[in-house]
């Protein structure tokens, strides 16, 4: 009965451990970056604000030139400070770095 929990543990572990897929199978990278507090400031605003109108991108699918001719063109249409599109660019700018 013992083997059986130990072992019924360890198999638990090993899945917990096991890297995570997405369901096309690709591995999903581990987020190992460390934003600054106005990243995640900007990174809040980028959900809340961008995803109100359509899908996010992930900031590493652009390069800086688009984010930086991008971000300006959509806080207009969002309406947002320039402040938070400071935030915002910010946070996809240094997560690409």
């Amino acid at each position: 009965m013992n083997k059986i929990i130990f072992f019924g543990a360890c198999f638990s572990l090993l899945i917990a451990c096991s890297p995570k897929t997405t369901q096309t199978g690709a591995v999903v990278e581990p987020v190992t970056k460390t934003l600054s507090a106005s990243a995640l400031q900007g990174q809040t605003i980028y959900t809340e604000k961008c995803g109100a109108c359509h899908k996010l991108f992930k900031p590493e699918k652009f390069s800086e030139a688009k984010w930086r001719h991008e971000v300006p063109e959509m806080a207009k249409l969002a309406k947002i400070s320039a402040e938070d599109e400071n935030l915002v660019l910010t946070y996809v700018l240094e997560s690409i770095k």
